[in-house]
Parts: structure tokens; C-alpha cells; sequence
């Protein structure tokens, strides 16, 4: 299986990520060209067939990973309870995408495209004593029996390293940093039209429109009040809040926080930008209802601990 190693392919959506991450905006553009043509739609993963399918958590997330599909350039083993905490189960729930954080931040939030309903495949809520989970059908849990009869053995996953989406999403960034923002946009489109049934046509000023009408998340009296929008503190140069650029990429990363719900990315787009993330108590009313910790700007619990080992063979840790 091809795609279960390095390719050609992968290494082009790779080298979009890479560049993307780098700072490199126009190599971004040429390696996404290279991967995704002269008509990216068809690359792309197909969610109106999605909305075909019967709605069962093993068969949408089997499809996800299908190494048929366009949209899946490398695909890579695990062993991992990842599945547990981002499929319809009681497990890990501690560590849940919840609702309001769905409502009021990403995927049922009111955005550029309407309400969540438009969805091809619409965003799945759990809600119960100790479950608060919303979340999409994606990495399947793959359990390999040791011992049947105990009904021990190994939870597995297979997940899509690099896809085409995301290459897409990490183009059109790319045309916002370098201010093309007419290409922006029909990126933005391309992606929006084929994840929604959405029929409306974004343009630069319409998405400039949306978010300048948008508060920042965080800037209620409370301080913990979430909305789609947050503030960003790159360490690279970006126009003012609520120029087009600044407004632009607002749409990217909520588009990217989307397209990599539940893939562990999200939190390199958090350390390019500088987002702040708060962590809060939430009340019974499905509310945050008090701030406890501020991971700010600079926060050196950014950085990636080092391992132990090297620890304890006399390397000073990374602060805390």
C-alpha cells in the first residue's frame, strides 16, 4: 500500500506544511500547486458522499482513513486510546471537546457559511452526567485481541498524516500573508463548498465584514467568554485587527481549526499565532463560570519538555 509509506505526494503536502510553519509563503503556494493541480476540488475529501453514508461511528471512521480516497496522502499506524477520547465513548472524557467550546468557538458556531446545520456531515453531540463531547466521525479505534476470551489486547488507530485539505487551507494562508487576497479567498471557498452545502460566494470583503463585526474571544468583563475569534500575536509581522489580512487569517485558522478537529494540530497554529488559551471552570449551566490559568504569549509552558532521561543524566529541564 503506497500510501501507508512516504510518496511523492506526501512529500509535497509536507513541504506545504513545512514551508507554511517556515515562513516561507511562496513555496507553500509552489508545493500545494504541485500537489493539488489545476482543480483542487477534486482532490479533496468528498463529504457529500459522506452524507450518503449510514451514520455509524466504525463505518465513517473506516472511511475516513480509505486509502482509495484523493484526500489521503500518508497513513500511519498507532498504537493509540486517541480514538476513545474523539469517538462516541465514556472514556477520557475529562479531555472532551465540549459543547460550548463547539457553540462558541469552532464547528457549531454561527460562521461565514451560516449555522453547523449546513455541514455535509454534521459535528456529533453526547451530552449526559460526566459526557460533554462534540465531535466528528474520524480516526477508528482498532482493537487487536491478544486474548479473546479475557477480552484483552492492543488499541490501535490509523490516521491521515498529510491530506490535501490541509494543504489547501495552508495555500490559501500563504496568499493572505502575501496579500493575494482574491486567491485567498477562492481557496477558502473551494474548501468551504466541498466540507458545506453552503452556496455562499466569499470575497475578501465579505470575510473582512463578518469578523470586524465579531468580538475577541476574551474580552468580556470576565475575561473567559469564547467566540470564533481570537487574538493574534505572531512573532512574524501581520496588518492591524480588523484590516483585511488580519481578518483573513481569523477565517483561515477557524477554517483550519475545523478541517483538523481532533488531529493534534491545532496546536501549532496556537504557537505560530500566539494565541492566549484560557482555562476555565464551567458551571452547571454549561457555562464557564470561573478562570483559573492564562497560558499567555510567551508562556514557558509553550515549550516542549525535554525528555526525562536527559534529565536525569543532568540536562536542566525546559521551565515551568
Amino acid at each position: 500500500m503506497p500510501k501507508y509509506h512516504f510518496n511523492v505526494k506526501a512529500a509535497y503536502a509536507f513541504a506545504s506544511r513545512f514551508y507554511l510553519y517556515y515562513e516561507k509563503w511562496d513555496k507553500v503556494i509552489q508545493y500545494a500547486d504541485l500537489l493539488l493541480g489545476s482543480d483542487a476540488k477534486s482532490q479533496l475529501r468528498d463529504w457529500s458522499q459522506v452524507a450518503t453514508m449510514t451514520t455509524s461511528f466504525d463505518a465513517e471512521s473506516q472511511h475516513y482513513i480509505d486509502v482509495s480516497l484523493n484526500a489521503n496522502l500518508l497513513l500511519l499506524t498507532a498504537y493509540s486510546s486517541l480514538p476513545l477520547a474523539t469517538g462516541p465513548y465514556r472514556y477520557y472524557t475529562r479531555y472532551s471537546h465540549g459543547n460550548y467550546l463547539a457553540q462558541n468557538e469552532d464547528c457549531k458556531a454561527s460562521n461565514l457559511w451560516g449555522s453547523y446545520i449546513y455541514f455535509y456531515s454534521r459535528p456529533h453531540t453526547y451530552s449526559a452526567t460526566n459526557l460533554d463531547r462534540v465531535i466528528f466521525y474520524k480516526l477508528p479505534y482498532l482493537f487487536e485481541y491478544t486474548d479473546p476470551v479475557a477480552g484483552i489486547g492492543y488499541r490501535h488507530t490509523v490516521y491521515p498524516a498529510f491530506t490535501t485539505d490541509e494543504a489547501l487551507l495552508n495555500r490559501a494562508e500563504a496568499y493572505v500573508m502575501l496579500k493575494q487576497y482574491d486567491k485567498a479567498a477562492e481557496d477558502l471557498n473551494t474548501w468551504m463548498h466541498n466540507i458545506t452545502r453552503s452556496t455562499t460566494q466569499l470575497t475578501p470583503e465579505k470575510i473582512t465584514t463578518f469578523y470586524k463585526s465579531k468580538a475577541y474571544s476574551y474580552d468580556d468583563d470576565a475575561k473567559i467568554a469564547s467566540t470564533i475569534k481570537k487574538h493574534l500575536h505572531p512573532a512574524f509581522k501581520i496588518d492591524e485587527e480588523g484590516s483585511t489580512q488580519e481578518c483573513m487569517l481569523q477565517a483561515v485558522l477557524g477554517f483550519r481549526r475545523i478541517e483538523t478537529l481532533q488531529t493534534g494540530l491545532r496546536w501549532f497554529d496556537i504557537k505560530r499565532y500566539g494565541i492566549e488559551i484560557v482555562r476555565r471552570v464551567i458551571g452547571a449551566d454549561g457555562k464557564p463560570a470561573k478562570l483559573v490559568d492564562v497560558l499567555k504569549v510567551n508562556d514557558p509552558r509553550r515549550a516542549v519538555q525535554i525528555p526525562s532521561k536527559v534529565v536525569a543524566a543532568g540536562l536542566e529541564a525546559n521551565p515551568r
